[in-house]
């Protein structure tokens, strides 16, 4: 996917989780925008990438990334597979083709 599509489904992740444990203390029930997503960082490999772990308490633990060989981005979670205990926007977009496909 290009970096639109990327940061588009990143928000959707943002938009769809909540927040979990502490992290109820820093929620904010508002739609966030593209606008309120970080900057894309440079990583030690020379990757582009947004990652999120916590975002104004929601608990996405869920990035985007761009390896330097490579001209697509791609969805990038810690693990191989979903999970809703730590990927609590998966209750709405249950694996990484329904995230992908609500940012076409």
């Amino acid at each position: 996917m290009n970096e639109q599509q990327a940061r588009r489904a990143l928000l959707n992740a943002v938009n769809a989780s909540t927040p979990i444990g502490m992290g109820i203390l820093q929620f904010e029930d508002k739609l966030y925008t593209l606008m309120d997503l970080p900057e894309v960082h440079i990583d030690p490999k020379g990757a582009q990438v947004i990652y999120l772990d916590y975002f104004h308490g929601r608990m996405v633990k869920t990035g985007i990334l761009k390896e330097t060989d490579k001209d697509t981005w791609e969805i990038q979670i810690s693990g191989a597979e979903i999970h809703p205990e730590y990927q609590s926007w998966a209750s709405t977009y249950p694996s990484f083709e329904a995230l992908v496909e609500s940012a076409q």
